[in-house]
């Protein structure tokens, strides 16, 4: 179930209208446009996981572009989906090419082009949402991720001494399969359904969502 429908962020809506109020030769327009291009890009990216997501089974909830404030800056989610006994972080990634993920470096890379670690971004999302979790809401819920590229024209390589690191990072077609893993994993934790409901009221107010910790 969606409890928090995907919206287009407002980034690219402002973007959209500062690149139509700016003269077609104005210095700015390059910028603007390549960094639109890169945002829409990941918008694409994270709306593809919609049709896989739709598969999933058994009680959950969805929330997309989940933005909370962490006590000294916003920090914002792609997807979170609320199972009974965990929470699971998705990141999409939507990039072609050959990328490679050198987890040592704690770097990305696609041909020359350097990125940051999507797996050390996915592992700062899910701590910061715990610091959230307990300070705003006094709880503690086991916290899972999943690295998503949802693009078919790329090639992963990872050169990394994470053994793990093919259950952390997938493409969009393995999804549903890597979910229903991760709920064999936490399934035979202790049920938190009281925490979890809790949990899906206060994200569903808006207001108490955005709201400073204190």
């Amino acid at each position: 179930m969606i409890i928090k429908p995907r919206t287009i962020p407002p980034d690219i809506v402002h973007l959209e209208i500062l690149k139509n109020r700016l003269k077609p030769h104005h210095p700015a327009v390059p910028q603007v446009e390549e960094t639109l291009s890169a945002m829409k890009a990941g918008w694409n990216g994270e709306q593809s996981l919609d049709f896989h997501l739709d598969y999933l089974k058994g009680p959950h909830h969805i929330l997309h572009n989940l933005r909370l404030h962490d006590g000294h800056h916003f920090f914002q989610i792609d997807t979170v989906i609320l199972f009974p006994s965990f929470i699971l972080i998705l990141e999409a990634k939507n990039m072609i090419g050959q990328i490679s993920i050198h987890r040592e470096k704690k770097e990305m890379r696609r041909d020359t082009e350097g990125f940051h670690d999507p797996v050390e971004q996915a592992e700062r999302q899910k701590r910061l949402l715990d610091e959230w979790l307990w300070r705003q809401l006094g709880i503690r819920i086991p916290i899972d991720f999943l690295v998503v590229f949802t693009n078919r024209r790329c090639t992963l390589e990872f050169d990394s001494s994470d053994s793990r690191i093919y259950e952390k990072v997938i493409r969009a077609s393995s999804l549903v399969d890597a979910v229903e893993k991760k709920e064999d994993v936490h399934r035979g934790r202790h049920s938190r359904r009281r925490s979890y409901y809790k949990l899906a009221k206060r994200w569903l107010n808006p207001t108490r969502i955005m709201c400073r910790i204190t």
